[in-house]
Formats: structure tokens, sequence, C-alpha cells
């Protein structure tokens, strides 16, 4: 009996490597490559060199697989599925042409698709050292959808980056609520086997990793800094922390911060305090420590001239929702994980950064702690 021909074989020696692909990846691999021999069919091309790449990234064999992946694009060029793959694969080695394949997604993605390629975007410009760039793309991605988990996880990492672990900690406190929810469907793509998809155990991880980098600058923070013109970077107060806005959006607005300070007055009622907690005070004390905090554009509005609020009332407002009111000063994954005496040294620290809000010293500050 003859036997069939090559090319009418071809369907069955890509259910026979699909079959074989977890368990026996070398014969997969060789099913896979006689199929490539045998045709130049689009599909099958496409099919083949994705599966491939898959099982040269297993085996931590990157050049590879990244060729692979630029044959399965060359097979079916614009292919969203292909050019998600590449960019996502780009990124996690840290490769700069990772940009382009994203971009390229991007321009390629239907409306709803959108929201899968803005994340690799973000994270593309980190590996090209452009984190400003990369915050805009995730905070404005942010404002359409706030509780994607691709895009908290890229702007915690961006926080990483820039070593702002305390943002970074609280980012991913939300992200992990988010796994947990029924919004967890969001958080696999059309590629797990070539981007992991997110999980609570390693979001988990990431978090103490970064509660270690936290805790590494504890005690060797430089509180002559605050004195100084440096602009408020984030790369020289790696250790600051958001008290009073914990819950507040990312890029507080105006409207948003007077209907936090309502919720606050209202709730103070409850504590015997003096007059410095009136409403248009609160309001001035948070919206200066929401800026001061969130390092945001110089220079900065004089708070007390917007609302009508003297300098010592600030300061008052400022200490005493820290201290009557009981605002968890770190979030709750950093209580688990640092001692008491830390944890109060770091709340020495902010109190102080707060409370220093014109160019009286440091120490007029540390009296009001």
């Amino acid at each position: 009996m003859k036997e069939p021909q090559l090319i009418e074989t071809i369907p069955w020696l890509l259910e026979k490597a699909d079959d074989l692909f977890d368990q026996r990846r070398d014969e997969a691999r060789s099913y896979y490559t006689r199929a490539l021999e045998a045709t130049q069919d689009p599909a099958v091309r496409e099919h083949a060199h994705m599966r491939l790449a898959v099982l040269d990234h297993r085996a931590g064999q990157r050049t590879q697989a990244l060729q692979h992946l630029e044959a399965a694009h060359s097979a079916s060029p614009n292919k969203p599925k292909t050019l998600q793959a590449l960019a996502s694969l780009c990124i996690e080695y840290a490769d700069p042409r990772s940009l382009y394949w994203a971009l390229h997604y991007l321009d390629q993605s239907e409306a709803d698709q959108a929201i899968q390629s803005l994340p690799l975007v973000a994270r593309s410009l980190l590996i090209m050292n452009e984190p400003e760039a990369s915050l805009r793309v995730t905070l404005g991605a942010l404002e359409q959808f706030p509780t994607h988990p691709h895009l908290l996880e890229t702007l915690s990492r961006i926080y990483e980056a820039e070593g702002d672990w305390i943002a970074a900690i609280q980012t991913r406190d939300t992200l992990i609520d988010i796994l947990k929810s029924a919004l967890s469907k969001y958080s696999t793509d059309n590629t797990p086997e070539l981007q992991g998809a997110l999980d609570v155990e390693g979001a988990t991880a990431r978090i103490e990793d970064a509660t270690r980098h936290l805790q590494k600058g504890l005690h060797v923070v430089d509180l002559e800094v605050i004195e100084g013109e440096f602009g408020l970077s984030r790369l020289n107060h790696p250790q600051g922390l958001h008290t009073l806005i914990a819950r507040l959006s990312v890029e507080p607005r105006a409207t948003e911060l007077l209907g936090m300070a309502q919720r606050l007055w209202a709730q103070s009622q409850e504590y015997d305090l003096d007059l410095h907690l009136g409403s248009l005070n609160l309001a001035a004390a948070i919206e200066w420590s929401t800026r001061k905090l969130f390092w945001m554009p110089h220079p900065e509005p004089k708070a007390w001239e917007v609302y009508g609020v003297e300098e010592d009332q600030i300061r008052a407002a400022v200490r005493l929702l820290q201290s009557s009111l009981k605002f968890e000063v770190l979030p709750a994954s950093v209580y688990q994980l640092i001692s008491r005496a830390q944890r109060h040294e770091m709340e020495r620290w902010l109190l102080a950064y707060l409370l220093h809000v014109d160019s009286d010293s440091l120490a007029s500050a540390r009296m009001l702690i």
C-alpha cells in the first residue's frame, strides 16, 4: 500500500505535536519542524513557529524563541496575537525592541483590544529608561480602566523602578484585592505560555520584596534633604509614605479632595478636637499633604491662599489627622512585616515631612510630633 504524501499528513503532524507539547517537548519539536518543512501554508507556519517559540522560551533559549516569533509574524503579518507575544517576550527579556512591537500591536488592535496593548507600551517605555512617559501612559489608561490588573501591575513596576517602594506596595495591595474578585478574569491574556497570568502569590511575593527594600533605607533617611531645594524627587525619598489619602486616587483632583474632607470632618465629630480641624482647614491640609507626598509639579499652589487657611492651622490639621483620627500610616501588608519600633520611626519621619510646609527648620516640625 502506498504511503500518503507528507503534505497530506500535516494536520496529523500538528495534532501529534500539540498532544506531545507539554510532556515530550523534543518529540513535539520534531513534528512541528517536519510540518514547517512540508508546507508554506501561512496558518500552519504561524501555529508551528508560535509553539516552537514557547518550547524555546521554556528551555531558556531566548534568541531562538524570538526568531520563531518573528517567523510567525512574517507568516501572518499584523496578527494581534503574534504582535502581543513578541512585545511580551521582548519585555520579559528586557529587549528594547519591545517598544516597536508594543506600538505595532497598539496600532493593529481593535478598540476593545487597546487595553491589552497599553500595559505593554508602558512596560516597554520603562525598559527604554523613560519612566515619566511610562507613568503618563499608565495613569491615562487607568482613568478609563481603574481596576485592570495588568495596568496596576505595570504601575507597581514603575514605582519599583523609581524606588518608591511604598507606592508599589499599595498598588499591589489593590491588585491582590482585584485578583481575588470576579474581575480576575482580566488577568489572563491570549498568550499565557509566554506571559504568565497574574496571581495573588506572585503579587504577595513582590510586596514582601518591596518591603525589604523599604526596610533597608529605613535607618539611613537623611532628614536634612527636606530643607534643600531638590525637587521632591521620588528617588530622593524612596520611603515616602502617604497617610491621609491612602484610598484617594493616584492623581488626586480637587473635587475628590473636598469630598474626602467632608467625610473626615463628619468622622471627626466623634472626637474632642479644637477649631483647627474645621472643614476648610481639613481640605487645605489634605490638599497640601497630597501634593507633597505625590510630588506634584512645581510651583505648588499655596493651599492657605486657596482656602483662606493659615500655615499653622495646616500643621495642626495634619497633626490631628495623624494622631487623633488614628489614620493608618502604612498599608496593612507593611504593618505585618516590620517591627513596632521601625513603624514608629517611619511615622515620625513622615509627620515631620508633612508638617514642614515652609522654610522653618525641621526642628520646629519635630516639636509637633
